[in-house]
């Protein structure tokens, strides 16, 4: 981020002022004074201005009666660059065709706007750069290409799809939530970084109705499941068949994740559709293992 003060030659105080303010914030910023023979100058006004991200005008009495106001309130609306007008006395009004552009009264406001810029400028930097990496790398900016990239166990290229600003809650084409792969891919590392990312751990896949916890339940990964519960997830969470995480481990006849489970408050007489809970299911199989831990 770049800002660029102008004022006329009288204003230079005041365009000073910002300067200062403007370092104590860390921003970068240059100042110019105009004269009359703006016109006729050897580097022409818009060459000034065009390396600049934002435009600072000091408006006084001076500047709005200006050519160049009307000039610069062009280019940067033909520009997109956002230009604040910061008038350090009463007067003058702002101008009508001025109405399009902030108006600032104090140092402070206009260092509080501009800080508030300089991080929506820094997001937006940040996810163009990553996204011009993304296909430096031959990676495809689109959420199945996302997906892929967690399948693949790049997290690399992970972390520029959501520093692109692509979010922890995308879908694959089958409508697998990414979080939901990584599980079933039993990648730890991919998974604890979805959900460092935001991810939300209740979120079902459209083709089991599967929680990432039921999915790492499934796989029997453990070490997967106690991330995911420690995150919050809900270990109730019935799938499209109604079988909830315990019921998938007790299937498995996994008596680690039944105590995991059932230590995270599992309810073991929930029933699938069937009509069978885990506590039915672990009586059908005689595990008596996992029968006594449901009844302690």
């Amino acid at each position: 981020m770049k800002v660029l003060v102008l004022c006329e030659k009288a204003d230079a105080e005041q365009a000073r002022a910002i300067l200062k303010m403007l370092k104590t914030i860390e921003i970068n910023a240059e100042a110019f004074q105009i004269g009359k023979n703006w016109r006729a100058d050897k580097h022409r006004l818009d060459e000034i201005i065009s390396p600049a991200t934002h435009l600072v005008v000091v408006y006084s009495m001076l500047s709005a009666a200006s050519a160049w106001l009307s000039f610069v309130a062009g280019f940067s609306l033909g520009s997109e660059k956002p230009m604040i007008l910061y008038r350090p006395s009463r007067e003058p009004i702002q101008a009508p065709f001025l109405a399009p552009f902030f108006l600032v009264l104090s140092l402070d406001d206009l260092g509080s706007f501009l800080e508030a810029e300089k991080k929506e400028w820094s997001d937006v930097a940040e996810r163009r750069s990553a996204r011009r990496e993304l296909l430096e790398l031959g990676i495809s900016i689109r959420g199945d290409a996302f997906a892929e990239t967690v399948r693949e166990g790049n997290t690399h290229g992970v972390d520029l799809f959501l520093r692109a600003g692509f979010p922890a809650n995308t879908r694959d084409k089958k409508g697998v939530p990414v979080l939901c792969i990584a599980a079933r891919e039993q990648n730890r590392a991919m998974v604890d970084l979805l959900i460092d990312a935001g991810a939300d751990v209740n979120m079902r896949s459209e083709d089991r109705g599967n929680t990432a916890l039921m999915d790492a339940v499934a796989g029997g990964y453990i070490k997967i499941a106690e991330d995911l519960i420690e995150a919050g997830t809900d270990v109730n969470i019935q799938s499209k068949d109604g079988q909830t995480a315990l019921v998938i481990a007790v299937g498995k006849g996994d008596v680690a994740l039944c105590k995991l489970l059932l230590d995270a408050g599992a309810d073991p007489d929930i029933e699938d559709k069937l009509g069978l809970s885990a506590r039915k299911y672990a009586k059908l199989f005689h595990n008596e293992a996992i029968i006594n831990l449901m009844q302690s």
